[in-house]
């Protein structure tokens, strides 16, 4: 047990509170992806079964339990107490495109083919794909609320730190587990893609037409060609005593006539 380790315990705990405050404050469980949450509760089920033959230490003993606990507090809020909430068509990821794969990994890439070894590989593979379905869900609705960014954040943070954690290890007590190591890495990559695509899709093109147009003038407006959709100007756009110049005109007999439309494409 090291510093690293324990603040990643206490992060990945936090990720859980996060989204637990947050469904019981609000009382809905919008953004939230069902399937993701219960792919959790499963790895912590087949992950944590050593609790019924080995004791390490109370700290390990008491966090296990309150993992398996608050995971299907989780499942249940969403699908017993505000499952009128619950938007089922946007969870519509097929889970099984995980767990069967998932599943026939662990039966033939283990450290030892016995029960609790296989389950606790199956746990590790699993939870490195367990997001997937809150990514996809995120993705297909487009919206994304803060809380629920704040417990994926929290989430990838206790997957970067567990990598570092090993990295530790291995260095200072000479213990390297590869499945572990490799799982966490996907995961993290995973996680690291999403935020990548939400901040591009966030801050890249995402910018009100208003903001940028009522000012301008005519010639600044056919330079404009960062936008990906063909954008409509009408003269609403401005008022009826203050029609765009020319650089050069300097007298209302020069003013331009503008067309009922002026449609700008762009080209990214």
């Amino acid at each position: 047990m090291n510093v690293i380790q324990i603040v990643a315990d206490m992060t990945h705990l936090l990720a859980i509170m996060f989204l637990i405050i947050k469904i019981w404050k609000t009382k809905s469980c919008t953004g939230i992806s069902g399937k993701s949450q219960i792919l959790f509760a499963l790895v912590c089920v087949t992950r944590y079964l050593d609790l019924f033959c080995y004791f390490v230490s109370y700290y390990n003993s008491i966090l296990k339990v309150v993992f398996i606990v608050t995971s299907w507090l989780t499942v249940c809020l969403i699908y017993i107490k505000f499952r009128t909430t619950f938007n089922y068509s946007d969870d519509s990821f097929r889970v099984e495109i995980l767990l069967i794969p998932v599943g026939g990994l662990a039966l033939f890439v283990n450290h030892e083919f016995s029960v609790l070894e296989v389950l606790w590989t199956f746990s590790i593979y699993l939870e490195a794909v367990a997001i997937v379905p809150q990514l996809f869900m995120m993705m297909k609705t487009g919206k994304a609320e803060t809380i629920n960014l704040y417990y994926l954040f929290a989430f990838g943070l206790y997957r970067a730190l567990y990598i570092v954690n090993w990295i530790y290890r291995y260095k200072h007590e000479g213990y390297w587990d590869l499945i572990a190591f490799t799982a966490g890495c996907v995961q993290t990559i995973l996680f690291c893609q999403f935020f990548w695509l939400y901040h591009k899709k966030r801050y890249g093109h995402n910018y009100k037409l208003e903001n940028y147009l009522h000012d301008l003038s005519l010639r600044e407006l056919t330079s404009v060609s960062k936008w990906q959709d063909p954008v409509v100007l009408t003269k609403s756009f401005f008022p009826q005593d203050n029609v765009p110049l020319l650089p050069e005109a300097e007298n209302e007999e020069s003013q331009i006539e503008l067309p009922e439309k002026v449609i700008i494409h762009s080209y990214v």
